[in-house]
């Protein structure tokens, strides 16, 4: 049984959040240019990205947690050609590889 929910046009508008620095963009916009296969969609979250209230940029601290989600049209051809690309360790290949 499939149960359509009809959305509004302006659903979740207010979730987009602009990058506030355009060297923070520039960065951002840099990795996303380094993988090779198609990504039609991507989202950046983490500390790297929001700076955490109490979080000290210090040298000899860890850096802030940047992460991604890639939302990709073929996800099976992106991980083969992404692995092609930036090779990986064997113990890790097996992971992604399966499925």
């Amino acid at each position: 049984m499939s149960t359509k929910i009809k959305l509004s046009p302006q659903f979740a508008r207010n979730q987009l959040l602009p990058v506030r620095s355009t060297t923070l963009s520039n960065e951002l916009n840099g990795i996303l240019n380094t993988f090779k296969p198609p990504i039609r969609y991507a989202l950046a979250y983490g500390s790297g990205v929001f700076p955490q209230k109490r979080y000290t940029y210090l040298q000899d601290q860890p850096t802030p947690m940047l992460n991604f989600i890639f939302a990709v049209s073929h996800p099976n051809h992106w991980h083969s050609m992404n692995l092609h690309h930036n090779p990986t360790p064997r113990v890790h290949r097996k992971f992604w590889e399966s499925g």
